[in-house]
């Protein structure tokens, strides 16, 4: 951690497991070649590398974890194991650099700002396997899909949903007016953090189930519509 100057790295056949903050803070590191006996990533692994351009993930590695690639913002290209099932809290936060990832089939969860920050990445793909979503963990986006087969969200109007419609994910950053469809009931906490959206309307069915931070960072937002009742 914090080596400098060291600009590639290949690691030997038969390690493991890559432990916590292993190369965290290199900054001239650009390069890194990650052997497929390589099961498990340790939390900020690579956090705050700042030259990495590109990385690949062998499939043959199980679990990332959190932080690990917080504020590598030159990345610009990342293959994700087929492996992973968890893609762990800030994994890719501050990536500003990053334009594209594919999120494996077999990814159930997506947790907290993992892509928050990401502001050269304007679309996703969420898999059929996925079933849990944490706030702010698609912010930024300007388009979103959902692939064929995903029974615990759907995509409408530019807001992502739950599949029975009572949970509201996120919103496009590129909409100027969000009006939550009416039936949600509640609006998952930082979901619009960032969000360039100047009104919301909100239905009936939110009634008291807000938390104090779902509408953090919408620092352009002027108006609220509520029913009368």
């Amino acid at each position: 951690s914090g080596i400098t100057p060291l600009s590639s790295i290949v690691l030997p056949k038969g390690i493991t497991t890559i432990g916590d903050d292993a190369f965290s803070y290199n900054t001239s590191l650009t390069s890194i070649k990650i052997p497929n006996t390589v099961t498990t990533i340790g939390k900020r692994a690579f956090r705050g590398c700042t030259n990495l351009t590109s990385i690949e993930i062998p499939d043959s590695v199980t679990y990332i974890g959190e932080h690990c690639f917080y504020d590598c913002n030159k990345l610009q290209k990342i293959k994700l194991s087929k492996k992973i099932q968890t893609i762990n809290p800030y994994l890719l936060y501050g990536c500003s650099s990053l334009t594209e990832i594919k999120i494996p089939e077999g990814v159930k969860s997506i947790g907290y700002a993992a892509f928050s920050s990401c502001s050269k990445l304007t679309t996703i793909t969420l898999p059929a396997s996925l079933t849990s979503l944490s706030g702010a963990a698609l912010n930024g986006l300007s388009r979103l899909t959902v692939a064929d087969g995903n029974n615990s969200f759907k995509f409408e109007n530019g807001i992502l949903l739950s599949k029975d419609g009572k949970t509201m994910y996120m919103a496009l950053l590129t909409l100027t007016e969000i009006n939550v469809p009416n039936g949600v009931v509640s609006i998952v906490g930082d979901t619009l953090s960032g969000s360039s959206a100047t009104k919301i309307i909100l239905p009936d069915t939110v009634s008291s189930n807000l938390s104090g931070t779902v509408f953090n960072g919408m620092n352009k937002w002027s108006t609220i519509e509520l029913s009368s009742t």
